[in-house]
């Protein structure tokens, strides 16, 4: 079975890459805690990822006609813009903890965005250099 290439595949390609790759890079970090693991990894998917997968399926739509490599930075910058946010608006949050549990919370919001950036950036790059060469090099 052959699925057409579009920007909703793509946007689900760079979705089930990056959870797999940040999945296991908060595996790595948090180590045996699977508590920890499973609670940064639930918000990770609910705050982070969802909203990218909405916005890489809108800006594929924009960018049907471009090269990958427009395509893969678009993505990156979504990325970015998202990863910073989050991180602005956990500010809040981290200033309102108590100070005891604040270093706690300020390393596992850390290691969210970065496990979420790594994992989109492999997503991007496995979508655009593997997927997107490959299908239209067969076409």
């Amino acid at each position: 079975m052959r699925l057409r290439q579009g920007p909703l595949l793509e946007a689900a390609i760079i979705y089930v890459v990056s959870t797999s790759v940040s999945l296991v890079i908060l595996i790595a970090t948090f180590g045996a805690n699977f508590g920890a693991v499973t609670n940064t990894f639930t918000l990770e998917a609910i705050f982070l990822l969802l909203p990218s997968f909405v916005l890489w399926v809108i800006s594929g739509q924009f960018l049907k006609g471009r090269s990958a490599i427009a395509r893969f930075f678009t993505q990156i910058t979504i990325n970015s813009v998202i990863g910073v946010a989050a991180l602005i608006l956990t500010s809040q949050v981290i200033g309102a903890v108590e100070a005891d549990s604040r270093a706690a919370v300020t390393t596992s919001m850390y290691a969210v965005v970065v496990a979420y950036y790594l994992g989109t950036l492999a997503g991007s790059a496995v979508c655009n250099f593997w997927y997107v060469l490959v299908t239209n090099r067969r076409s």
